[in-house]
């Protein structure tokens, strides 16, 4: 018999934009321990940046680029995982850096729901790198920070030499209330033990069900079905609910004091709904999913002022907070399933003929399909040639004086006039660092930048840009 091959072990850096997690990834590979690396990493835009961050090693490493690893990009990871698993011999452990908009559950479920990644990995721990300076405006503003923290197994509080004593603690509290269980461990430029980082087999799946039920179910576009008897045909009202507490279920360990902090996590997205007659046979153990989602994804109306008809979906777009009663069309007697959506958010769904509520036979819940903020995006930008420096550094400072509490993160490998070496900025914010990569050698000198935050301006950024090409007139 064949014996049995331990599966690799592996780590995930998650940490909102800017937080220090390809800084954290570099002291991994810098460090002297004798293991040897396959790196997968992910960026939020078309053009990769971080294959030249990452310090030049003999380890393998893979980029995704275009998307977001917790939603457009998955397959590609599962993609890579396998083709990982079939040359183990070469690498002891994998590390995965994530984009700083992804939601590490949809990252960890891969592990779990996939045969055969769950076969040839097991996750060792999910490490959440965490900005000192700005994490308490970013746990503000993005579920994604949130959702981070939460799912983390260690917190690191990078750049702590940025922020005075009083801010960290309240910091400390913040992440405490978020996620009582990870440990916290804080640091400067990254520089957290080896032993806080790798090897700690710290993804504890039970709890990770004990906090989040729905973790190994699937996406659906829709957040629940509820399957319900109707035992006499006709007219009936739809009540849809959202649920006041903190989606992330953490509410009983806040800080009182950090209440104000968290209303902009009560928002709501659109309340959508389909009711479905369905065979009385018919179970959620064995639902045509697949066919009720596409109903689901179907044009949606505003049915605000009309009734709710079986068999066709329907959207609120205002996004009521409380609850909403409609009517609906004739119910045909024996069995109708509801699917609804109302994320991010809890939803209390319920069928009443005459007031009286008609039984649930059976309901399921589903993890909502992950959707970024519609106001954040990326812009990507490659120009060929070279940049004026005084132009340059003066177009970047006046972009970070008007834009800066907007920009979530940005980055770039530039070529200057004058330098035979690239040259790599990045920054969160205000705050701006750069430092020279080397020569370019026979690579063509060129500019690649991408900017990450909210309300950006392609075109202006393009321009702006181009304005600082060397030969051009100065702006």
């Amino acid at each position: 018999m064949a014996e049995d091959i331990a599966p690799i072990p592996v780590t995930v850096i998650t940490g909102f934009l800017g937080a220090g997690k390809t800084t954290l990834l570099n002291r991994i590979l810098s460090e002297n321990h004798g293991l040897r690396l396959a790196v997968i990493e992910n960026e939020y835009g078309e053009v990769g940046i971080d294959d030249a961050l990452v310090m030049h090693t003999d380890e393998e490493i893979f980029e995704m680029s275009n998307g977001c690893i917790c939603c457009t990009v998955r397959g590609d990871l599962i993609r890579v995982l396998t083709r990982l698993a079939q040359r183990r011999s070469r690498f002891d452990r994998v590390v995965i850096e994530t984009t700083g908009l992804a939601e590490p559950a949809p990252i960890a479920q891969t592990f779990f729901v996939d045969e055969d990644v769950a076969a040839a990995f097991r996750l060792d721990a999910i490490l959440a790198v965490v900005d000192a300076k700005h994490a308490a405006e970013q746990l503000d503003r993005s579920h994604e920070a949130i959702e981070q923290v939460a799912f983390a197994d260690v917190l690191l509080i990078n750049k702590v030499d940025l922020v005075p004593k009083d801010a960290l603690t309240h910091l400390r509290r913040r992440l405490r209330s978020v996620n009582a269980f990870a440990p916290i461990r804080e640091a400067s430029q990254a520089h957290f033990p080896l032993q806080d980082l790798l090897g700690l087999e710290a993804f504890n799946l039970e709890r990770i069900l004990d906090q989040h039920p729905n973790f190994l179910q699937p996406e659906r576009a829709f957040q629940q079905a509820t399957l319900f008897h109707v035992s006499q045909a006709g007219e009936g009202t739809l009540h849809m609910e959202h649920l006041h507490h903190d989606h992330h279920d953490h509410h009983d360990h806040h800080d009182h004091h950090d209440h104000h902090d968290h209303h902009d996590h009560h928002d709501h997205g659109p309340l959508r709904a389909l009711l479905l007659a369905v065979d009385t046979r018919t179970s959620l153990t064995n639902a045509p999913w697949s066919a009720w989602e596409r109903v689901f994804e179907g044009a949606v109306q505003d049915t605000s002022r009309a009734v709710v008809e079986v068999g066709r979906p329907f959207a609120l777009e205002q996004g009521a907070c409380g609850g909403v009663v409609l009517s609906v069309g004739p119910l045909p007697l024996g069995s109708v399933v509801l699917l609804a959506q109302g994320s991010p958010g809890e939803l209390r769904c319920a069928l009443t003929q005459a007031g009286v509520a008609l039984e649930a036979v059976d309901r399921t819940a589903f993890a909502h399909q992950h959707e970024h903020d519609e106001e954040v995006s990326s812009v990507s930008l490659v120009v060929g040639g070279e940049l004026e420096p005084a132009a340059f550094e003066r177009w970047l400072s006046l972009l970070l004086q008007v834009q800066g509490p907007d920009l979530y993160r940005f980055k770039g490998v530039v070529a200057l006039r004058g330098f035979a070496e690239r040259y790599a900025f990045q920054g969160v914010h205000m705050q701006l660092d750069s430092r020279p990569l080397g020569a370019w050698g026979s690579e063509p000198r060129e500019c690649r930048l991408v900017f990450i935050g909210r309300h950006l301006d392609r075109q202006a950024l393009e321009e702006g840009v181009l304005a600082c090409l060397a030969g051009q007139e100065l702006p």
